[in-house]
């Protein structure tokens, strides 16, 4: 009878006899942690389109920073943000800049005049 309780704990639990069930859980906190991180990424994307669109609201702050709120709250939507033709080569850009070495040639123009 003990056995038989140990294993529904075990169920319930999330565990079986042979190890931990490869099962993510959800915690209050962090489930309104990434809406808000939704909700910010979607709203810096909005406006890095309007950006793109509109000479006077900058497009790579806004991009960069929906960017960063998808990919640490929805890997889908970090996924469509790279895809999208307005956004996607923007971050593209900003990614290959940022993979240069230092010594590149594409530094700051103030680090290379006195180098």
């Amino acid at each position: 009878m003990a056995g038989a309780r140990d294993e529904r704990s075990r169920a319930q639990a999330g565990t079986s006899g042979s190890g931990p069930v490869a099962r993510i859980r959800t915690f209050p906190g962090r489930t309104l942690g990434r809406c808000l991180l939704l909700t910010a990424g979607w709203l810096a994307a909005a406006l890095a389109a309007l950006g793109a669109v509109l000479p006077l609201l900058p497009t790579t702050p806004f991009a960069l920073l929906a960017a960063g709120c998808f990919a640490r709250s929805s890997p889908r939507c970090h996924r469509w943000l790279l895809a999208t033709p307005l956004l996607g080569p923007v971050l593209a850009d900003r990614q290959a800049v940022e993979k240069q070495p230092a010594g590149g040639g594409h530094g700051w123009p103030l680090g290379e005049a006195s180098a």
